[in-house]
C-alpha cells in the first residue's frame, strides 16, 4: 500500500472533486450554506495530495508519483471549465425525452406556474432542474418558452437550458428579466441562456 498511497489518495480526491463539481447545484439548492463542507473537504484533501505527492517526488522520483502529479493537474484544470454548461450538454440527450414530457404536461395545463410563472416539477422530473423547478416565460397558442434551471442566479448570473417553439427570436421577445449574455443553440427548439442575473 506504501508506495501505491498517493496515487490511490489521488484518484479518490478526483473521484471527489468530479462528484463536487457535477452536483454542485444540487447540494447547493439542497444544504444550501452546508455545500460549503464538502466543497472545503476536497480543497483540503487536494492540498494534503499535492503536497504529499510533491515531497514523495522530491524525495526519490517514482512514475505513480508522476501519474498522481498529472491527476492533480488535470483534476484543478476540471475545476476551472464551464461545469455547468458541460453537463448540460453531456445529459442533454439523456434527459431530452423527460424534459419534453414535462414541456407537454405545460402544455396540457397538468404542470401549472404561480404567480412568478415558475412551477415545481413532479417528483419523478425534479432532477431536471437545478432546484427542482422551471420558469414559464410562455405558453399559449402563440408558442411556448420554458426554462429549466442550470444555475438559479444567487451572485453571478443565471444559466437556463430553454426551450423555445419560436427559436431565439420568441427568446429576445420574451425577454428573462434580466440581461441576456448569451444564447447558444443546443438542438431543435434547445438553448442555453446565460443571464446577467
Amino acid at each position: 500500500m506504501g508506495k501505491y498511497k498517493n496515487l490511490i489518495l489521488t484518484i479518490i480526491e478526483v473521484i471527489l472533486l468530479l462528484f463536487v463539481c457535477w452536483y454542485d447545484q444540487q447540494l447547493l439548492y439542497t444544504l444550501f450554506i452546508f455545500a460549503l463542507i464538502p466543497k472545503f473537504g476536497v480543497l483540503i484533501m487536494y492540498i494534503f495530495c499535492l503536497g504529499s505527492t510533491i515531497v514523495d517526488l522530491k524525495k526519490s522520483f517514482s512514475i505513480l508519483n508522476l501519474i498522481s502529479l498529472i491527476l492533480l493537474i488535470i483534476a484543478i484544470v476540471i475545476i476551472f471549465l464551464p461545469s455547468n454548461q458541460l453537463k448540460a450538454s453531456l445529459t442533454f440527450n439523456g434527459y431530452e425525452a423527460a424534459r419534453l414530457e414535462v414541456i407537454e404536461m405545460v402544455k396540457n395545463g397538468d404542470i401549472v406556474p404561480d404567480e412568478y410563472k415558475n412551477a415545481k416539477l413532479p417528483k419523478k422530473y425534479k432532477y431536471l432542474s437545478s432546484d427542482g423547478e422551471i420558469h414559464i416565460y410562455q405558453n399559449n397558442e402563440n408558442g411556448q418558452q420554458i426554462s429549466f434551471w442550470v444555475i438559479r442566479g444567487f451572485l453571478s448570473g443565471s444559466e437556463e437550458l430553454m426551450y423555445s417553439s419560436g427559436g431565439g427570436e420568441l427568446i429576445y421577445k420574451n425577454k428573462t428579466g434580466h440581461p441576456i449574455k448569451s444564447i447558444n443553440k443546443i438542438k431543435g427548439n434547445w438553448y442555453y441562456v446565460v443571464t446577467d442575473y
